[in-house]
């Protein structure tokens, strides 16, 4: 590796230190709706150009934590922009694998965490008590952008909530709250979240879960709606089909996801094409003929500027994990590649990210009533086959989420303990689930694994890579048991390397 300059390391000011666990690595609708004048509504009265997005705050050089200078770039360039590989004193954005020797490495056996941020949610009201849904995460090449949804103030209505934070976390910009408006004019379900900053138009589009389906929500950077279209994905409850992530490409947006409906008429993997004017474009189904409760367990990534996107899935049918492309343009899908098959228990789920070239693929064979379930990592390469050392550990495991650090790979998932005589996921107890994190290197190697929040129950993780630094959001739902008067909260943590 090159030498990395240490971009951050003058300026942040988050209270880390090592976490408190022990050390086991080794144990293991096509037209959008028009949100003109709704931003308005209920929003605050600081616009975020007020907020202090200057790149000299903090800094007597001129220069953020996101390292871009006053004039809004890095060494000459836009971090947003810049070529990523090159040393040319840009860290750019790397969503789709890649290595930047400007990028501050997170190549080390150990992260280290910043102390938990709560998030500025509404509290106190007659909905403060219900469940909440996950956090969408963005990093823009200068800033940490978040999108959420909440219930008003009244408890009458749900909120989009948008703020931008810098690198270390601090509030920079928000909370904006602008009424939502989801495509069939009901009030959305807390879910699964996704966010993705679309560079050209300098605007993040937000996955909101409506009844049982996806919106496309369209936020402008001063937090106002652009748009809500209906992305024709849905799911049934978060554990099944929830599963969901936008790829910005270009001016338009992939809604990527695990389609699933709690009748069974659908459950495969969907993309759908957001254009930039937020009309909903191509759509594409990519299971093996649409047949009832065939593919489950969907998740996807993209290689390099995104060429070809994968999803990876299982096929009951055939007892198959496969791995399927296709274009991100015509949405044409290629042939299925066969990861592995012939199980003894069926998959529940998987996870897929991309060093730009080759994917981690992580899948969870099976049984809870026969307590032999477990999780399997590996590096995969599209044409070529497995490469690299096999994680096999035991876990029960809800939603995962899985990205590239630039140096490797973090996954995170809700896991569980199942009781005696529970045969699946306890959905009705959110308390008793908890958010577990691996660390991988780029070879597929564990470094280490350990629990986001040790001690505390954990639900819908959403994981960003933040400029040399990794942001990971979770829900911190109620313990009737230890703490029945209190309601769930909504974190933000960042982790970095020593």
């Amino acid at each position: 590796m090159l030498p990395l300059r240490l971009l951050l390391a003058l300026s942040l000011c988050v209270a880390c230190g090592k976490r408190d666990r022990p050390s086991d690595a080794e144990s293991d609708a096509r037209a959008p709706m028009a949100d003109s004048g709704a931003a308005d509504a209920g929003q605050e009265d600081a616009t975020l150009g007020d907020a202090g997005l200057d790149g000299d705050a903090g800094r007597e050089d001129g220069r953020d934590d996101g390292g871009r200078t006053d004039a809004g770039v890095d060494g000459g360039l836009d971090p947003a922009r810049c070529p990523i590989g090159l040393a040319d004193g840009c860290c750019p954005l790397l969503r789709y694998g890649g290595r930047d020797p400007d990028c501050p490495s997170l190549g080390c056996e150990s992260l280290e965490a910043s102390a938990p941020i709560e998030l500025d949610d509404i509290s106190g009201t007659r909905r403060a008590t219900e469940w909440k849904g996950g956090t969408g995460l963005a990093w823009t090449g200068r800033e940490l952008a978040l999108a959420r949804t909440d219930w008003g103030a009244a408890g009458e209505h749900r909120e989009i909530v948008f703020e931008l934070r810098g690198p270390d976390g601090s509030l920079r910009a928000g909370p904006i709250r602008t009424p939502e408006r989801t495509s069939s004019l009901l009030d959305s379900r807390a879910g699964e979240a996704a966010l993705g900053y679309v560079v050209d138009l300098d605007r993040f589009v937000y996955a909101n879960a409506t009844g049982r389906s996806y919106d496309a929500v369209g936020i402008e950077r001063d937090g106002s709606l652009a748009f809500t279209t209906a992305t024709g994905l849905s799911w049934c409850n978060w554990n099944s089909g929830g599963w969901v992530e936008m790829f910005p490409t270009g001016d338009r947006v992939l809604a990527v996801g695990h389609s699933y409906t709690c009748e069974g008429s659908t459950d495969e993997p969907r993309a759908s094409e957001i254009l930039a004017d937020g009309s909903l474009g191509l759509t594409q189904d990519y299971g093996t003929g649409g047949r009832r409760r065939h593919c489950w367990g969907a998740s996807a990534a993209c290689d390099l500027e995104c060429a070809t996107p994968r999803f990876a899935f299982f096929c009951s049918n055939e007892n198959e994990l496969q791995l399927r492309g296709f274009d991100p343009v015509s949405l044409v899908a290629e042939p299925s590649e066969v990861l592995a098959r012939d199980f003894v228990a069926y998959p529940r789920g998987s996870a897929i990210a991309s060093d730009g070239e080759r994917f981690l693929v992580v899948h969870t064979p099976g049984s809870v009533s026969a307590r032999s379930a477990h999780l399997q990592a590996q590096i995969y390469r599209p044409g070529v086959g497995w490469e690299g050392p096999t994680l096999y550990t035991p876990v029960f495991e809800g939603m995962m989420r899985l990205i590239w650090t630039g140096d490797g790979y973090l996954l995170a998932a809700t896991t569980w303990s199942p009781e005696i005589g529970e045969h699946g996921a306890p959905l009705g107890s959110q308390h008793r689930f908890s958010v577990r994190l691996w660390h991988f290197d780029a070879d597929g190697r564990l470094r280490e694994t350990f629990d986001n929040d040790p001690g505390l129950p954990g639900l819908h993780p959403y994981l960003a890579w933040a400029g040399g630094q990794l942001a990971i959001s979770w829900v911190r739902p109620v313990d009737p048991e230890r703490w029945p008067s209190d309601e769930p909260r909504r974190f933000l943590r960042m982790y970095r390397c020593p």
